[in-house]
């Protein structure tokens, strides 16, 4: 199950635009028109309406919505476990200022590991240099 996709999907209609999700996920706007059609086909099901005012969910994609929703959230769960199983810290940053913000107040050298979420924040996941 690719978790990419769920995320752009919520994020376009956290957004109400696919051009603003994928700006938000440094994605290409047709990348996550991609994703969403490659979900609509997997669930058989039409997920957006596509307006020119932007996007926003069809009844059917209300109806998964939290379903959804509960999936990211393990997702998250789960790469932050295995971040602290491989011994690095995990943390959730509201944007990619902050981490770099956080690195250059630190003293020690680090690896980053970073992604963005469907809530805009961006998923961090450090290690020492030498771990």
């Amino acid at each position: 199950m690719e978790l990419d996709r769920y995320r752009a999907l919520v994020c376009a209609i956290e957004t109400g635009s696919l051009s603003a999700a994928a700006e938000a996920l440094q994605y290409t706007p047709s990348g996550v028109s991609r994703m969403v059609a490659a979900l609509e086909e997997e669930t058989g099901v039409p997920l957006l309406l596509r307006e020119h005012s932007g996007v926003r969910p069809t009844k059917e994609c209300e109806k998964l919505l939290p379903a959804i929703r509960d999936l990211l959230h393990a997702g998250e769960s789960c790469a932050q476990l295995s971040a602290q199983l491989r011994g690095w810290m995990s943390a959730q940053l509201p944007s990619a200022r902050h981490t770099a913000r956080f690195i250059r107040r630190s003293r020690a050298s680090y690896r980053i590991s970073t992604r963005a979420t469907a809530a805009f924040r961006c998923s961090c996941a450090v290690g020492t240099a030498q771990s």
